[in-house]
């Protein structure tokens, strides 16, 4: 498909599309308690604990899936839930089966042994590991000397942008940076932006009929929200996106139909000890509580390594 005359943006987690059978939850092997329990155990090891909890359940299904990657996360969270909360175990998970070696972020970005993806974690100053083979990927060492799980080195100046089916593959910073457009039901497509400097962009897009975006106006159809994007009616069934989502009506007439929360009993970054042992996280506007003796744990605790306040298992 080329489309040329439409101002055009790049599907993001607010963009919309056409429903598919197979939506973000098909590409799961892990069930969402999995990934909370293993965000738990991370966190309370000091491994890659970015802070509150939310955000790191979140990113295994937003982020890290539109990338591809989650074969790979998928692999290290089976490991750490494996461990019984023994976080020497934990830290081998995250080091290829050995203990992480300290490293400098400054003079050491990391390396490549086969398919295995060595890199400096700048906050803890530590080189973890992961096998970029789970996900069919290789280890490449990008122009910035920083190594990356991705299907291929690329030149930047010659590499042409390129769909695969509804992967979408762009040359950065000396590798092949992919988006998985299926995980928001929509095709990847590269799209006419510039006729006279025959310039093209990929984009995910829908396969709806022909609307006129000044015309139309975007609603929800009971859990899917419908909008005009590139000149095509999009479809999207909120519930077949990652976590629990539901269609909320645009607030005015200026606003979309979005994706947002399902839950109705709380905020987004709500989390806090409900007692000295669980913990309880609010994810998607649903309260999730965990029991951290039964994750291999003494207690939970609401200052965390980084003296966030939260919701932490500790030892």
């Amino acid at each position: 498909m080329i489309l040329a005359g439409y101002g055009v943006i790049a599907c993001d987690d607010g963009s919309s599309g056409n429903n598919t059978t197979n939506n973000a939850n098909n590409f799961q092997n892990l069930t969402h308690d999995d990934i909370l329990d293993a965000c738990l155990i991370r966190d309370a090891c000091e491994v890659l604990n970015g802070g509150y909890i939310a955000p790191c359940v979140t990113a295994h299904y937003n982020t890290v899936v539109q990338q591809h990657t989650q074969p790979i996360w998928n692999e290290l969270y089976r490991c750490v839930l494996q461990t019984g909360g023994v976080c020497e175990e934990v830290e081998k998970c995250f080091g290829n089966g050995l203990l992480p070696q300290s490293c400098d972020p400054a003079t050491q970005k990391g390396y490549c042994d086969g398919t295995v993806r060595y890199y400096c974690d700048s906050f803890s100053g530590t080189m973890y590991a992961m096998d970029c083979g789970e996900a069919g990927y290789e280890c490449v060492v990008g122009d910035d000397d920083n190594t990356y799980c991705s299907v291929s080195a690329c030149d930047p100046d010659t590499f042409e942008i390129e769909c695969d089916g509804s992967l979408m593959h762009v040359c950065d910073t000396g590798y092949v940076n992919t988006k998985d457009c299926a995980v928001l039901g929509l095709d990847c497509a590269k799209l006419l932006v510039d006729e006279e400097q025959q310039l093209y962009r990929l984009y995910c897009v829908g396969d709806g009929a022909a609307c006129n975006p000044d015309e139309f106006v975007p609603s929800c159809d009971g859990d899917s929200k419908v909008t005009c994007d590139l000149g095509i009616t999009t479809s999207v069934d909120c519930t077949g996106l990652p976590g629990d989502k539901m269609c909320e009506p645009p607030a005015d007439e200026t606003d979309i139909p979005r994706c947002e929360p399902a839950g109705q009993e709380c905020e987004e970054g709500e989390e806090y000890c409900l007692d000295s042992f669980v913990a309880r996280i609010c994810l998607d506007g649903t309260y999730y509580d965990r029991d951290c003796t039964e994750l291999g744990f003494t207690r939970c605790t609401g200052i965390g390594v980084n003296h966030d306040i939260g919701a932490h298992c500790t030892h």
